[in-house]
């Protein structure tokens, strides 16, 4: 068959028939791929449903966790073979086709020319959909009973939604769709373009364009057009959102092509376009606009119309309030703001705990699609730059909408009283030497606002500064004293306050 085989059976699943039965190796290791991207923040459920049905620990989805790809892809004379089945008689309207491929998810990309046009030609695997659909018939046969009663978590509804995000994948006519889509609502922007489809030529399982000269985004060196192609990320992440309710779901490096003379990005895999309610996308435009008017809302309202469980977020609502200053932090900031301090998933983690599979179960699938995409857009705009000032091409967009009132559907049982500042105050003999209020979010590096010495002297005293941080959390960051500490020569207080 000329397949390279590169991965090994897997312990977890040597027991299942149908993985042992797959046959072709390539599109077993792609099927793995994918799916490790597909699951992305999602894959915590996975692991975490394996627990409670009382495996050994997340280990056992090494699988998706550690897998990395090692293959050079289908054979040059195989593709030849496929292309020929597929195209018919139009195979022979080609020429120069490549012997190298670009990986491509469910497919490999060889480059050719079509009369004097050079094109990219999209090859799907080889029984690729078969060896998914084995997959997907390992996840049915685990019980799903265990995660369901202890937190909520409606399992179903993510194998859903994972079955239609591959479906797509799988569908180069719907991808070819989707770039004709893209091309319209691209029409008026001067930095976002897409390729042209040569709908003649594609099918299912090929998919035929303009080539796209350029570099990936691991390929660019550092130049001060990083820092505008960053900051035209986000625009266009937003524009798209509030004027066609879609994203690109599958920010992965290699679906863009950056153009260094004309300052060009061209989208180049769309099959993971990612269309959202018009109820979550209008709840996120209002919200942002409130803000940015300074007004107050309910964090606990904003989630309830973003489509979560307002029974289910009634338990940690004192806890709201952070996460969605957290969420958003970086596009309120009226100055720079630095991405490499952004680690919301640690934070995410800290604030809420084991709770973090209660707010998982809450919410709707889409808001989880859509921090899946958030995620890859902050590793792309990190590697591109990682200080951005959003907020004024936020202004920019919403200007074009009007301002709707928020109105207070999901009232909260009781308002938090969230501290705003974070207060470090050192004396040394008597005499107060250090006084500084920073924000609240700074709490999370509360270790660098002290010294080495003040750390190990607090610790020895018998404080743990992680367990203080959660402490400080978990009641949704009330005013209250974290540390007093004090010996012959030192006193140090740090205080939350409003």
């Amino acid at each position: 068959m000329g397949f390279k085989n590169t991965l090994q059976t897997l312990k977890f699943i040597k027991n299942y028939r149908s993985f042992l039965n797959a046959s072709d190796e390539i599109a077993k290791d792609r099927a793995y791929s994918f799916l490790k991207e597909m699951f992305g923040e999602n894959l915590g459920v996975f692991s975490k449903f394996l627990q409670y049905q009382g495996t050994k620990s997340d280990s056992e989805y090494d699988f998706l966790l550690g897998h990395e790809e090692s293959l050079d892809g289908v054979e040059y004379e195989e593709i030849l073979t496929l292309l020929k089945t597929q195209l018919g008689d139009k195979f022979s309207h080609f020429s120069d086709i490549s012997h190298g491929a670009q990986k491509a998810s469910v497919g490999q990309v060889h480059s050719a020319y079509l009369v004097d046009q050079k094109v990219a030609i999209k090859v799907q695997y080889p029984n690729i959909r078969k060896t998914f659909e084995e997959q997907f018939s390992l996840l049915n046969l685990l019980p799903k009973g265990g995660l369901k009663r202890k937190w909520g978590v409606e399992f179903d509804e993510y194998q859903k939604m994972f079955e239609n995000l591959l479906e797509k994948e799988l569908d180069y006519k719907y991808e070819a769709n989707q770039l004709i889509k893209w091309k319209d609502y691209l029409k008026e922007d001067t930095t976002f373009f897409v390729p042209e489809v040569l709908s003649t030529y594609s099918s299912q399982n090929i998919l035929v364009t303009e080539f796209i000269e350029g570099k990936l985004i691991d390929h660019l060196e550092e130049s001060e057009l990083n820092k505008f192609w960053s900051k035209e990320l986000w625009r266009s992440f937003f524009e798209l959102l509030f004027h066609h309710q879609v994203i690109q779901g599958d920010s992965n490096h290699g679906n863009y092509i950056f153009q260094q003379e004309s300052k060009k990005i061209f989208y180049l895999d769309m099959a993971q376009s990612l269309y959202l309610s018009s109820k979550l996308v209008r709840t996120i435009r209002i919200y942002i606009q409130e803000r940015l008017l300074e007004r107050e809302v309910e964090a606990f309202d904003v989630f309830c119309k973003l489509g979560f469980d307002p029974k289910k977020m009634k338990q940690i609502q004192n806890k709201l309030e952070l996460i969605l200053d957290l969420l958003t932090e970086p596009f309120f900031s009226n100055l720079e703001y630095d991405l490499r301090g952004w680690d919301y998933k640690k934070r995410l983690d800290i604030i809420l705990g084991e709770d973090k599979w209660w707010f998982r179960s809450a919410g709707p699938t889409e808001f989880f699609l859509l921090m899946k995409a958030f995620t890859g857009m902050k590793n792309l705009s990190q590697k591109l730059s990682p200080k951005i000032f959003i907020k004024p091409a936020l202004e920019n967009i919403l200007k074009k909408f009007p301002n709707e009132e928020w109105v207070v559907i999901y009232k909260q049982d009781q308002k938090i009283e969230k501290s705003k500042l974070l207060r470090v105050t050192l004396w040394r003999n008597g005499i107060e030497k250090v006084r500084i209020k920073v924000p609240f979010n700074a709490l999370f590096d509360l270790d660098l606002f002290l010294s080495k010495e003040t750390v190990k002297s607090i610790t020895d005293y018998g404080y743990n500064l992680d367990k203080i941080v959660r402490d400080a959390v978990g009641d949704g960051g009330k005013p209250k004293n974290l540390i007093d500490y004090e010996d012959d020569e030192v006193k140090i207080q740090v205080d939350l306050i409003k």
